[in-house]
């Protein structure tokens, strides 16, 4: 039987976060038939029922009260221990974070949406999320990084910024004036399922767009922003998306201002805020956020870098 606060917890958190066995052995340095012998042990010996469901993705369906308690005793570990430290980012924040290796490596995140963000935070399974303003928090304006409680977990703003329509530089709107709501009914919209963006549903729906459904659980740029190729469609995106896009896709604003503003946000449980590892990790990757982004986006006013709030400097 493996050592489960050592091998066989971290086994399945990991296949949890990533959906992907070869992920988990390179990240652990194992090997995938190892790792796939200690998931089953581990579920089995526990009676967890930890499966990869029909969607893609690892969960367990039973005994979850004792998973719950060695996910307590492994984050303990974790804390006690910075590089051991879990934390994701966004789809769109890899061209950031790449450059930057003071602190832990950032996990894969293939999910779409923040629920899986949030659950996963919920469950101690990872320490700490970048998540969008507009999708966990759709009636706050964020406009500085002063931490705030938000449900268990403390938030801390790092950036605003709009959300924009976009499509095909061939598109026929985007060399358009004048444009109207009216005008989007002759054109295909961007949409996948409602519960994964709830308030952005809402807020593109009431003007008209977010029509076309594409069931996606997965994020993959092909299957999302690139739909646009057909000169058609119309897509959302964002300063920061759009310098992950920029060199896979062409794309062109369309002249119409949506109203809608996003942002980025740091997000860990209230009850391991305060401690000092996490208060340095967050501080790391703002700066890294902030080094890479405020020189960017420099000259576009609608784009805000909050200044770190002081408190969370050198883990205070």
């Amino acid at each position: 039987m493996p050592d489960l606060l050592k091998d066989g917890i971290p086994i399945i958190d990991l296949l949890q976060i990533s959906a992907d066995l070869d992920y988990t052995a390179s990240h652990l340095g194992r090997h995938q038939s190892g790792v796939s012998r200690i998931y089953r042990q581990v579920s089995r010996s526990l009676d967890m029922n930890f499966i990869k469901n029909e969607n893609g993705f690892y969960s367990a369906s039973n005994n979850l009260a004792v998973l719950h308690c060695l996910r307590t005793a492994s984050q303990l570990l974790r804390l006690n221990n910075p590089a051991s430290l879990r934390w994701v980012y966004g789809i769109y924040h890899d061209w950031i974070f790449s450059q930057h290796s003071s602190f832990p490596v950032p996990l894969a995140r293939p999910w779409f949406g923040e629920e899986q963000t949030l659950n996963l935070l919920r469950d101690r399974v990872i320490d700490l999320a970048i998540v969008s303003c507009l999708d966990v928090f759709p009636t706050k304006t964020i406009i500085n990084s002063i931490p705030f409680q938000f449900d268990r977990f403390i938030a801390i703003g790092l950036s605003s910024f709009p959300l924009v329509l976009s499509a095909s530089p061939n598109h026929p709107l985007a060399s358009a004036d004048q444009i109207k709501p009216n005008d989007f009914r002759f054109f295909p919209s961007l949409a996948t399922l409602a519960n994964l963006f709830p308030s952005k549903a809402n807020l593109l729906a009431a003007l008209g767009l977010w029509r076309n459904r594409r069931p996606i659980l997965k994020y993959n740029w092909r299957h999302w922003e690139g739909v646009c190729c057909d000169s058609k469609t119309l897509i959302y995106t964002t300063p920061i998306s759009k310098m992950f896009l920029k060199d896979k896709l062409q794309i062109s604003d369309i002249k119409f201002d949506l109203s809608i503003c996003d942002g980025d946000v740091l997000l860990v449980r209230e009850d391991v805020f305060q401690h000092h590892v996490i208060k340095s990790l967050i501080f790391d990757i703002w700066s890294a956020y902030s080094s890479i982004c405020a020189p960017l986006f420099a000259n576009d006013s609608r784009f805000k870098i909050f200044t770190c709030n002081p408190a969370l400097k050198f883990g205070s």
